[in-house]
């Protein structure tokens, strides 16, 4: 279950301020619903101990999104365009969830 990896910190409103987690490294990247991918600040890297496994750059999570909806526009097909986005899933939760409030609604028949 992967609640047993992080703990919701809540501010006196009762609503979410931050997330700890019991994980750090490969292992947290390993975990789709905690992966920001590049997303993760330069404090965060460190503190996680992810320094040196994902690439220098910081993006947000918005240009994590414009970039993965770049990549999702080049697929030709419906299937090429679900294995994409399926696979994003399978990776970071949060950018394919940002990136599905960006996608047209497309309705079949």
């Amino acid at each position: 279950m992967v609640k047993k990896y992080f703990k919701k910190i809540r501010n006196s409103q009762g609503d979410i301020d931050h997330i700890e987690v019991s994980v750090k490294g490969r292992e947290l990247l390993n975990i789709p619903l905690l992966n920001k991918g590049m997303a993760f600040s330069k404090e965060e890297r460190e503190n996680l101990e992810l320094s040196g496994i994902l690439p220098s750059a910081v993006e947000t999570i918005e240009e994590q999104v414009q970039r993965h909806y770049q990549q999702f526009k080049t697929k030709d097909t419906g299937l090429g365009r679900h294995v994409f986005l399926m696979q994003l899933h399978d990776y970071n939760i949060t950018a394919v969830s940002y990136t599905h409030l960006t996608l047209p609604t497309i309705y079949s028949v």
